[in-house]
């Protein structure tokens, strides 16, 4: 009995001993191995021996025989960490490390990790060439993550692409588990095929950014990450920006992968395949928690809720009972046997320590909390909800204090108010994003149940992490309390016994009613429309200009129209600050963006329209072209097109007319574009909106010849007059900016940072000359944030 309840745990037990005790020797891998197998072998051989001894001492040697198997299974341990030692293997790419820059050769072997202005990339290595030694190159094995800057789709690497790049290799700090090393930016990363790697796992990579990207299409940045967060454990930039929010209130287990979730994904495809019989129901559930585990993403914390998930399932379908703690230790067995690293994996840590503190703390505080807050179903879901959410933060203290450097005092309270919706944000979440990802007016239409629930539960993240006292900042917490506090709380059932479980089954984790669910939608859409009212209310027939605050690199100006049409000037440097930008300039359900303009063929003014691709519908765009063009510009025209986006060519001359009352008149450039070295400040587009009550000129960063070419083409008078300047740049007397404003005559000048590249540190800051700038206002967005401009038939004025 004791073996049938206790073995499964005792030997996960000795196995993680095993491997803890190998990396705390630090022995070489290659005495390890030998030493670890030799030890399992004779500790089996002697408890073989034990065991076939008398009868009269049979209860002394199964006792003997059970603790030499456990030794040996911890023996085995060791081994299978020295193992996979990189040392060990004379054709690892770690032993390139500190060698100088190398060519490396290999095969992207997982999903891109995305970044606000790159992605990590997994490669498997398959060859190198040391650079500069003229040698041929010599074959190799590993795996190494690389940072590939630039977002632009279609010169970056995907899953199964075969790429070279030259790299210097370091050791790996902050790489999941299995990297062997680590490279610094790629330089001259080249992708020489594509639609490599398992047809399989890549389809359902495909299937898991069209997921993100109906979500996304759907809802502003902030509530869709948080959504992709939910459903796919998916960390967008805009997400990862935001993560610290999450742990500050003790909710990062909602953006990634968790039991609950494993749970509910079965219980759903197991419900549905139900009338198909009973061995079908079964395998379609299996096969979900499979696909589920895979759409998000795959990481230590979601194979280990998979594994449990599938552990429920099978003991389902046999009859047999589930207990979480032999599920959990299986699964941790399971995965370390796979990859032992990843028992040094934070999220695996994470994972694995709140859900053993949930199912030892959990149901021994569920009982008493159930006591003092009553057994109806408000007083059980609050005891359901505070006494997982209180073990679990128990359970973890020290890996998120050694980690993140944080302890949470508002975990309690975020989460009574987040878990319970949790099922239906699943849901319905995982209904907006198929019907986004392939009919995206339906998907816009559903948006309407969602956001809502998604602002909401956004909320209550942002208020609860911004609350005075919400969090204490700790540091020198020693790393060897975490595993003598996993220690410790595998004892606690030795010193407090369990209560005798409920009947009633936890609420948290069922499926709502449908009843609940009518009633929810009901509320979700009032709110939308009360939300949507107000918000027409407030704008009325207004047309607004808003000079974005998206950081420095680059301008952003987004025009909305009385009539309902939306034009954006230039995308700034970061597509993850944009997209935050757009989200409290525009209405939840405004996702079309009817005409893009890019003043200049520099960097800073449309790599962050990338972002917009798969987030916005855009009408159009228009540009005045490059006679030279970058990478960078050659695969931002390579986007639209593959979006099926046109792109028109804009001249002096030309007018462009987003409705009836509204105008947009070109000025600069030329009809033939100028050679010159400043080409692309020359060829720079200067624009003037000229709509009822305001007049605005555009002249971003465009040089003196530009300018003076602007000024020779017609009327260039304005009330507000747009430049882009580095941060210590002014306007002076006698340049052709200064020239400009003479002409123009503007009440207010709006300061953007500029695209080009910064001074060096240290470089004094030029005050505007008054004599430039007689009698007007500067308005400088990196200094004052975004501004706002309204005007309707009456006049303009700053919106507050």
């Amino acid at each position: 009995m004791w073996l049938q309840r206790w073995g499964i745990i005792a030997g996960a037990v000795a196995w993680l001993a095993g491997l803890a005790f190998a990396a705390l020797l630090g022995w070489q891998a290659n005495a390890l191995v030998p030493l670890g197998v030799g030890g399992a072998l004779l500790c089996g051989a002697i408890a073989l021996m034990a065991l076939s001894g008398r009868r009269g001492a049979g209860a002394t040697a199964e006792a003997i025989a059970i603790t030499l198997l456990l030794v040996g299974l911890a023996a085995l341990g060791m081994a299978r960490l020295a193992s996979v030692n990189p040392t060990n293997d004379p054709a690892n790419v770690a032993r390139l490390i500190g060698t100088g820059t190398w060519e490396v050769r290999g095969t992207v072997s997982g999903e891109p990790d995305l970044r606000a202005k790159g992605e990590f990339v997994q490669v498997a290595i398959t060859s190198a060439a040391r650079v500069g030694y003229g040698n041929e190159s010599q074959p190799l094995d590993g795996t190494v993550q690389v940072y590939v800057p630039g977002v632009l789709s279609q010169f970056a690497p995907d899953y199964g692409d075969t790429v070279r790049f030259t790299v210097t290799l370091r050791p790996p700090t902050h790489a999941p588990p299995g990297i062997d090393a680590e490279a610094g930016s790629a330089q001259r990363l080249t992708i020489l095929a594509r639609g490599g790697g398992n047809p399989v796992l890549g389809a359902l990579y495909r299937v898991r950014e069209a997921l993100a990207g109906g979500l996304l299409s759907a809802l502003p940045a902030p509530e869709a990450a948080l959504l992709i967060g939910i459903l796919l454990g998916l960390k967008t930039p805009t997400l990862r920006a935001r993560l610290p929010l999450f742990v500050e209130t003790g909710t990062i287990h909602l953006v990634v992968t968790s039991g609950l979730k494993v749970t509910l994904v079965a219980e759903i495809v197991g419900r549905l395949a139900r009338p198909l019989g009973r061995a079908l129901g079964p395998s379609l559930a299996l096969s979900g928690v499979v696909g589920y585990v895979v759409l998000s993403g795959a990481g230590p914390a979601a194979i280990r809720a998979g594994t449990m998930g599938a552990i429920l399932i099978l003991a389902r379908a046999l009859g047999r009972e589930y207990d979480v703690t032999r599920a959990l230790a299986l699964a941790c067995f399971l995965m370390t046997l796979a990859q032992p690293t990843v028992l040094w994996d934070v999220g695996f840590q994470l994972s694995a320590a709140g859900t053993l503190g949930i199912a030892i703390l959990g149901e021994r505080l569920r009982a008493p909390l159930h006591a003092r807050l009553g057994q109806g179903r408000l007083g059980r879901v609050t005891a359901d909800v505070l006494a997982a959410t209180l073990a679990a933060q128990i359970a973890t203290f020290p890996i998120v204090a050694l980690n993140f450097g944080i302890i949470s005092f508002v975990s309690l309270p975020a989460n009574l108010l987040l878990v319970p919706p949790l099922p239906l944000l699943l849901v319905v979440a995982m209904v907006v994003a198929v019907a986004g990802a392939t009919v995206p007016a339906l998907g816009g239409i559903l948006r309407a149940l969602l956001w809502p629930l998604a602002r909401a539960a956004d909320a209550v993240v942002e208020v609860g992490a911004h609350l005075p006292g919400a969090y204490l900042a700790v540091g020198g917490i020693p790393a060897w309390l975490t595993p003598l506090w996993v220690i410790a709380l595998g004892c606690v059932p030795l010193l407090w016994r369990a209560p005798a479980r409920s009947a009633a089954p936890p609420v948290v984790a069922g499926l709502p009613r449908p009843l609940r669910v009518a009633v929810a939608l009901t509320l979700a859409l009032a709110l939308f429309a009360g939300t949507v009212g107000a918000s027409a209310v407030a704008a009325g027939t207004r047309t607004t200009v808003t000079f974005l605050d998206v950081g420095a690199g680059g301008p952003a100006t987004l025009v909305r129209l009385a009539s309902g049409r939306v034009v954006l000037i230039d995308g700034g440097a970061d597509g993850t600050a944009l997209l935050n930008a757009l989200a409290g300039a525009l209405p939840p359900w405004g996702r079309t963006i009817d005409l893009v303009i890019v003043t200049e063929a520099r960097g800073g003014h449309f790599t962050g329209l990338a972002a917009l691709l798969n987030a916005f519908h855009i009408g159009e765009v228009a540009d005045p072209g490059a006679l030279h063009p970058t990478r960078d510009y050659t695969a931002w025209y390579a986007d639209l097109q593959a979006a099926h986006i046109p792109l028109v060519r804009l001249r002096a001359g030309d007018t462009i007319t987003p409705d009836a009352a509204t105008r947009m008149e070109v000025l600069a450039p030329a009809t033939l574009l100028p050679t010159s070295s400043g080409q692309e400040e020359t060829n720079a587009l200067v624009l003037r909106l000229v709509t009822p009550g305001l007049r605005v000129l555009f002249a971003g960063e465009a040089d003196d010849a530009a300018l003076a070419r602007a000024a020779a083409a017609g009327d260039v008078r304005a009330e507000v007059v747009h430049l882009c300047q580095l941060p210590t740049d002014g306007i002076l007397f006698g340049s052709g900016q200064a020239d400009l404003l003479r002409l123009a005559n503007p009440a207010l000048v709006v300061v953007a940072p500029s695209a080009r590249a910064a001074h060096p540190v240290g470089t004094p800051i030029t005050p505007d000359d008054p004599a430039a700038i007689p009698g007007m206002a500067v308005i400088r967005t990196t200094q004052g944030g975004t501004l706002t401009l309204a005007t309707d038939d009456a006049g303009w004025w700053i919106d507050r």
